[in-house]
């Protein structure tokens, strides 16, 4: 759980506290306590410098020093420091105008307290850290709602359900590996950081495998690691606390409830190497990806094509798989979370198999008109394969944009894609050359006519491939227009703009266009 300077007021020893500075922010965190005895910046910042320390002072040797006492306090307000607690005696004033004034602007907050046989440094201490390590123990949201869902035998039908369900509500996430540190579980709910690079850093960091859980910050994503036992074996998990929310005792609790369900739904964590296959080669773990194919019996078959499908449903995608292995031949693996399927197509290379590939996606995105295929077809080796899920990973997310009447995209449409990305972020002379590609149309006629000649070029290249008939259609008008808009656009970029050689550079610039929009 969170523990703020606001939680700390409350407690018991220091309830009495008085806020000083009008307004302050008593919602940081606070996630350690020290007693501030410095008497310069420097010494301030070496020994208490610490984001979310909360502070205990008595000013002692500053007391009348206010420009000292403001410049420390503003030293360790914008360092993170979570606040600080001044003990003084009765009738004393030891906190001077200035440091309040300081402390006010920059939403610092700083409490009083009159100190007294009950009240001093050691007590408040040991408050703070009880409530920082153990929170509200018997009124933890965390531990009760994940009981809730782990135990409710009647609501879910496995461990799987019941824990997913229980990640959302106390926005966590969790993957549970092998010593070795292959994935056999895993309830992904943001995607900030990659398993892989999470596995990267853990490895690096030469993570204790204990009961404690150790905690590990990677891209300011926090991460805890720790072991749990399941039906005599151990398994090393990753819990991920989302949005800093919990302490790490409150983490070892939650994953002590969790080993303790596993057991009780008698969860087996079965590797599944065909799976863990398709895992590697999406992370780009190049090195699991050929240890798990050295050990899966695929000596007979080639990947033919990888794929990403977003938007249909499990049973048909499964029944559908049914079929076009029964049909072609083929050896389809898939990794399914919901309604998106990540997987790969084996089979024998020959003079068809690309043509099999491209017909299974086309009948795919018959069975729903949500459905979306992202997929690359005619590769060799896993280094191609792990490319190909590269280009769909980096993507996906625009491809749409550019080919808004497309239902699968091909690795063609994706390298398109990718290359826009690339210089739209490189940005400079080269994007620039692009852009000035469509402006000679704003130069010659006006802004309207300019609007409504790009949008027919937009349209006869990138969604209906040169076909003015089905441009026509697209724009609601005659044919007899578009044949006119194109002599135009032949009269403005010049005659030979649409021929073989114009057609990939205007490609690309009406592709940034889309994007930028």
């Amino acid at each position: 759980m969170k523990v703020t300077v606001a939680d700390c007021a409350q407690l018991d020893v220091l309830q009495s506290a008085k806020l000083l500075t009008y307004n302050s922010n008593m919602g940081n965190r606070v996630t350690s306590v020290s007693v501030l005895d410095a008497m310069s910046v420097e010494d301030a910042l070496t020994y208490h410098g610490i984001r979310g320390q909360l502070l205990l002072t008595s000013f002692a040797g500053i007391t009348n020093n206010g420009y000292m006492q403001s410049q420390i306090v503003e030293a360790l307000a914008k360092v993170g420091v979570a606040g600080i607690i001044v003990f003084q005696n009765q009738g004393e004033k030891l906190v001077q105008k200035q440091t309040l004034e300081v402390a006010t602007r920059l939403d610092f907050p700083i409490l009083e307290i009159t100190a007294s046989r009950k009240i001093n440094y050691s007590t408040a201490i040991k408050a703070i850290e009880d409530r920082i390590l153990y929170g509200n123990t018997y009124t933890n949201n965390l531990i009760s709602k994940t009981i809730y869902h782990l135990l409710n035998t009647e609501k879910y039908t496995n461990f799987q359900a019941a824990m997913r369900e229980a990640a959302i509500i106390n926005n966590i996430q969790l993957v549970l590996f092998t010593p070795d540190y292959q994935p056999v579980f895993s309830i992904e709910t943001r995607q900030a950081v990659s398993i892989a690079d999470a596995v990267k850093v853990a490895k690096n960091s030469k993570v204790e495998k204990s009961r404690l859980y150790q905690f590990l910050n990677i891209s300011n994503v926090l991460t805890y690691w720790g072991l749990v036992n399941i039906a005599g074996v151990d398994y090393v998990m990753l819990i991920v606390d989302n949005d800093d929310e919990y302490t790490q005792s409150e983490i070892t609790q939650l994953a002590g409830i969790i080993e303790i369900s596993m057991n009780i739904w008698q969860y087996s964590p079965d590797k599944n190497n065909n799976l863990e296959f398709v895992r590697a080669l999406d992370r780009g773990d190049i090195n699991i990806a050929k240890l798990i194919y050295k050990e899966l019996d695929m000596d007979e078959y080639e990947i033919l094509s990888v794929f990403d499908i977003k938007n249909l449903d499990r049973e048909l995608f499964v029944k559908a798989v049914e079929k076009y292995e029964k049909e072609y031949g083929f050896k389809i693996i898939s990794v399914q979370d919901e309604e998106d399927s990540l997987g790969i197509i084996l089979g024998e290379m020959n003079e068809f198999a690309n043509e099999n590939c491209v017909a299974i996606y086309d009948d795919l995105k018959l069975l729903g008109d949500r459905v979306r295929i992202y997929q690359s077809t005619n590769l060799e080796g896993i280094e191609e394969a792990i490319n190909a899920f590269a280009l769909i990973n980096e993507t996906a997310t625009l491809v749409g944009k550019v080919f808004p009447y497309k239902r699968v995209f091909s690795k063609y449409e994706l390298t398109l894609v990718a290359n826009c990305i690339q210089i739209q972020t490189q940005g400079g002379t080269l994007k620039t050359r692009y852009e000035n590609m469509l402006k000679p149309f704003y130069r010659s006629i006006s802004e309207n006519k300019a609007d409504a000649l790009i949008e027919t070029l937009e349209t006869l290249i990138l969604d209906t491939g040169m076909n003015g008939n089905m441009a026509a259609k697209f724009l609601n008008v005659h044919v007899n227009t578009i044949q006119y808009r194109l002599k135009k656009i032949d009269q403005i970029l010049g005659s030979e703009s649409l021929g073989t050689r114009g057609i990939p550079g205007l490609t690309l610039a009406l592709a940034l266009k889309r994007i930028e929009e």
